[in-house]
């Protein structure tokens, strides 16, 4: 953002603040198709993500880390499923996420949920079960590999192995960071209901396919082990602190909307989904209209420029003037 700032300016960073916004969430849509293609499904789920996200839609690194994230386990997906080979580029990703934000550290609870569960996977499809994005041991091996290597990449950035580690020092239980800024209190149902809420349809979009197999006697069944290890650490981190919301939602609404795929009829005439498309933006607007979803931020104007009213004008000038800097 300040390489972007110091060429184009606040323009600039609005724009590309918008840019990784709308890169995270075509990462997140083209994750979700597969491997069902339910566009409905999909557009549905990341739609009433919206809701959440916005709220993180700044100027900030996070955008980074949630796209970055999302390109992770996409990759992962068009590799164990597909045989794509972006994972390959992965150990650069890593180098450039570790060089502009400390959540570098995600990319080991992604990476080993998928080695940990895709090994499970493995062995229970030797006795007859099949779940979702299960690798042979071949493709086990090749992420083995690729995420190593990204560990060791995560390693060049000035801050060394301290990156890796800069969140549990700032979220240790008696550290200053944790007891005054807001974003870093755990969430209560009073004052963030959305991670109550994500962890309860996580739970619903696990237990109603897998019940509807066990009713049928069969043994596909249509979720992946490695998803539900995935999104474990990604819900402990939500309770632990309010900014970890926003993480467990990117990681959870594609799992989500592949789940419970099922449920929803994928529209096969393009008219059928044209229309479930204009329907669900007009249920969004209608909700907006009556008032239920509040789509402003007091704090917030559209354009592009700086709202000076929030700028503490005076606080500036003593600590330019008395050379205060931090």
């Amino acid at each position: 953002y300040y390489l972007v700032w110091k060429l184009f300016s606040i323009p600039g960073v609005i724009f590309l603040m918008a840019f990784t916004v709308v890169a995270f969430y075509t990462v997140l849509y083209l994750d979700s198709l597969r491997p069902h293609r339910n566009h409905l499904s999909s557009l549905f789920v990341l739609i009433l993500s919206v809701f959440i996200m916005r709220e993180r839609f700044v100027e900030r690194p996070d955008t980074f880390s949630f796209l970055f994230s999302g390109l992770t386990i996409l990759s992962i997906h068009a590799y164990i499923h597909d045989g794509k080979r972006y994972i390959y580029f992965m150990p650069l990703v890593a180098l450039l996420w570790a060089n502009i934000h400390s959540s570098i550290i995600l990319i080991i609870p992604i990476y080993g949920s998928f080695i940990a569960g895709g090994l499970l996977q493995y062995l229970l499809s030797k006795r007859g079960y099949a779940f979702l994005f299960t690798p042979d041991i071949k493709k086990l091996k090749t992420l083995t590999i690729v995420f190593i290597v990204s560990l060791f990449m995560g390693l060049i950035n000035p801050n060394f192995l301290k990156q890796y580690i800069f969140g549990s020092e700032v979220m240790g239980p008696f550290t200053w960071y944790k007891h005054e800024i807001a974003e870093l209190q755990k969430p209560t149902w009073a004052t963030y209901k959305s991670p109550f809420i994500v962890t309860g349809i996580l739970f619903l979009s696990f237990l109603l396919p897998f019940v509807r197999s066990l009713f049928k006697k069969e043994k596909a069944f249509n979720l992946s082990i490695s998803h539900l290890f995935l999104i474990i650490p990604f819900v402990y981190m939500a309770f632990m602190a309010i900014r970890f919301i926003f993480p467990l939602t990117v990681v959870a609404s594609p799992i989500i909307a592949r789940n419970l795929s099922i449920f929803f009829p994928s529209p096969r005439v393009s008219r059928t989904f044209v229309m479930a498309v204009a329907g669900t933006f007009a249920v969004y607007a209608l909700l907006v209209f009556l008032g239920p979803l509040d789509t402003t931020f007091p704090r917030k104007k559209i354009g592009i420029g700086i709202d000076y009213r929030l700028i503490p004008e005076g606080a500036l000038r003593y600590m330019d003037k008395n050379n205060i800097y931090g």
